[in-house]
């Protein structure tokens, strides 16, 4: 069994970076996942740890792939090898879709949601 080591203040400074990037403070990001500025600090700075639910909504608060934030791996930039999805590509396919059909993929997607869980 191979054993995976998360460098905590790596893990730290990629949430700090995203954080900045995404111009929320730091009081912002921790009303936004429940939890105080100074357990945010804390993170940010490698002094604490996480659970895996906080480090899942500052993922997601983020819009940040885990990889990224975890391990530093580098999300891929073309579209045809990228391994995930964005809410940009979410919103960019909705757009695609004419006004007088998107009824009709929000009634197919609601359908098949029970299936992906």
């Amino acid at each position: 069994m191979e054993v995976i080591v998360i460098a905590i203040f790596d893990l730290g400074l990629r949430i700090r970076n995203v954080r900045k990037a995404h111009n929320l403070t730091q009081e912002q990001l921790a009303e936004k996942i429940k939890v105080s500025p100074h357990y945010v600090y804390e993170l940010e700075h490698g002094y604490k740890s996480m659970s895996i639910y906080t480090l899942a909504n500052i993922a997601t608060v983020l819009d940040a792939p885990l990889d990224f934030l975890v391990f530093g791996k580098e999300p891929a930039t073309t579209p045809e090898n990228k391994d995930y999805i964005t809410h940009d590509d979410l919103d960019r396919l909705v757009e695609s879709i004419p006004l007088y059909k998107r009824d009709s993929a929000y009634s197919a997607l609601k359908n098949l949601l029970p299936y992906l869980k």
